[in-house]
């Protein structure tokens, strides 16, 4: 097997024959593609921390400190029903929770499975089956909770590979002195990811498609399924 060294080198030979221009190194359109491809991960994993908002019913009650307006009655000041289930918080607790308790088994040696598997294809394996998982949410969620927190498990279970595999890939073709700042610029992408996803689950789950808060989930799946495309074609 060739050590990472002889791997760098031949990366650069590559990337001299086959480089994508003379603006960017092919080194760094990969730097860029896992920088992307890590954010979007991090949409699909923190969409629904803030989209069960949306989903569950709130509670119909009034608050005694509660001040009448001129001509407004009890009835009026009484928080509106939202959403489509009467789950409790410990149900949305075991829910937002699950997706961990599949990461953590894949994470320990997701960088071990990229040896063997290659991560050009464990990474796209893992983009690809999380967006059509995050797909299946909205019709899990309204058949019962149990099969959202088995579709959560299993979202955690495919991307607690790709963090490792994505290191695993910059090792082999980025060199010592610029893995840095291209394992920054990874980091970077996935904390865009997860803030980004604020702004666009709450304006979905008011003003999107197919009833509010499932256009969350098919907004992110389909992006998922799709960003499958750009990384096999180019990495």
């Amino acid at each position: 097997m060739k050590s990472r060294n002889q791997s760098i080198v031949s990366a650069k030979k590559l990337e001299k024959k086959h480089g994508f221009g003379s603006c960017i190194p092919t080194r760094w359109t990969v730097v860029i593609l896992c920088a992307l491809t890590n954010g979007l991960s991090y949409t699909m994993r923190t969409n629904l921390n803030l989209t069960i908002v949306a989903m569950v019913k709130k509670t119909n009650t009034t608050h005694f400190e509660t001040c009448l307006a001129p001509g407004q009655s009890l009835e009026q000041t009484q928080d509106e029903v939202e959403g489509d289930f009467e789950w409790s918080e410990s149900m949305q607790g075991v829910i937002l929770g699950a997706y961990y308790y599949g990461y953590i088994v894949t994470n320990c040696f997701g960088g071990q499975m990229a040896d063997w598997v290659g991560a050009r294809w464990l990474v796209g394996a893992s983009v690809l089956s999380s967006g059509a998982l995050t797909l299946l949410m909205p019709v899990c969620a309204k058949w019962s909770e149990y099969t959202v927190i088995i579709v959560r498990i299993l979202t955690g279970l495919v991307q607690g590979v790709l963090t490792p595999s994505l290191y695993t890939m910059l090792a082999y073709w980025v060199p010592l002195q610029e893995r840095g700042f291209a394992l920054a610029l990874v980091q970077v992408g996935g904390n865009i990811g997860a803030v980004v996803t604020a702004p666009l689950s709450s304006s979905l789950s008011q003003h999107g498609f197919a009833g509010g808060w499932p256009s969350v989930f098919y907004v992110l799946g389909i992006m998922g399924c799709l960003a499958f495309l750009p990384w096999i074609y180019q990495i």
